[in-house]
């Protein structure tokens, strides 16, 4: 699965393009953590420590980590052969740094290399982030915890979080992929809205057009 049919799931699943909770995710953490070899400098034997020391992680991850859901993150390497198995497959579709390179643009989450082989790697199994049970925890757990009584009053999202959403997702829009170049007014959505608990972190904020936004309504995806 490449990023093109990645994208046509979201839109189809009427969800986001890309997965909205990949700063606080335990499993993305733990795949980064072992693609990147970070298992073999890692003299602490923290995952965490040692992925934020390199900023890969916010300063605010153990607070509002996601924790693993289901299966366990699988990884082995032993001289020419590797395998890994219930990865997070936003690495390899989308993190040049991080991902493995002959996964390199697949949303890969279980694979395995062999230099012995005339086919060195075998691309097991793609998955989208909506079939992670990471994902499906939280929304459940959002759409269903006793949100605090809403207030007209809306939370302010300041300018420079504003800019650095728009940054963030390139000025497009995560439902639809209209651009701002494109003539397309772009707006900061709340994932979670305000009326229904959302904060104004920068892991509940996200790029939308006019249209998709006030067609979302306060409805959670």
């Amino acid at each position: 699965m490449n990023q093109s049919q990645y994208y046509d799931i979201s839109r189809k699943s009427n969800c986001v393009l890309r997965c909205p909770i990949l700063d606080y995710c335990t499993r993305r953490a733990f795949t980064i953590y072992f693609f990147s070899d970070f298992h073999e400098i890692d003299h602490e034997n923290n995952i965490i420590t040692a992925l934020q020391k390199e900023h890969l992680l916010p300063r605010d991850f153990d607070e509002n980590r996601i924790p693993l859901s289901g299966e366990a993150v699988v990884w082995s390497k032993k001289g020419s052969f590797l395998y890994y198995y219930n990865v997070c497959p936003e690495v390899n579709l989308f993190d040049g740094e991080n991902g493995l390179r002959f996964a390199k643009g697949l949303a890969s989450c279980d694979g395995d290399w062999d230099n012995e082989r005339s086919n060195k790697f075998i691309n097991i199994k793609n998955k989208h982030y909506t079939e992670c049970l990471e994902y499906n925890n939280y929304i459940f757990k959002n759409k269903t915890i006793t949100k605090r009584k809403a207030t007209s009053r809306r939370n302010t999202i300041t300018k420079a979080v504003r800019f650095a959403i728009l940054q963030r997702d390139n000025h497009t829009c995560q439902y639809c992929g209209a651009k701002a170049s494109d003539g397309i007014k772009i707006q900061v959505d709340h994932i979670i809205p305000v009326a229904k608990g959302g904060t104004d972190s920068l892991n509940n904020l996200i790029t939308s057009c006019i249209d998709c936004n006030q067609g979302k309504s306060d409805r959670i995806f």
